[in-house]
C-alpha cells in the first residue's frame, strides 16, 4: 500500500511541474527581444491544440511559429 501511494504522489508531483515547449535552442541572446517574443507568442493560438497558445503547444507547426516569431 505504501508503494500505491508513494506513486500517487509521484504522479501528482511529475502533472504538477509545468512543461513550456519554447526550447532553449529557440530562444534570442536578447532578453528584451525574448521577452517581447514571448508575449507575442502567448497571444498566437496553435492550429494543431487550438485551446494552447503556441508558447506552450509542442506541436511541430507550433514550434515552427515560435521560430518565425522570434525571427522577425
Amino acid at each position: 500500500m505504501n508503494t500505491l501511494k508513494w506513486l500517487f504522489a509521484m504522479l501528482v508531483v511529475t502533472l504538477a511541474v509545468p512543461v513550456w515547449a519554447v526550447q532553449p535552442g529557440e530562444m534570442l541572446d536578447d532578453p528584451v527581444l525574448e521577452e517581447r517574443a514571448r508575449e507575442i507568442s502567448q497571444d498566437l493560438r496553435c492550429l494543431v491544440c487550438r485551446n494552447e497558445n503556441i508558447d506552450d503547444s509542442n506541436a511541430e507547426l507550433a514550434k515552427d511559429l515560435r521560430v518565425l516569431v522570434r525571427e522577425r
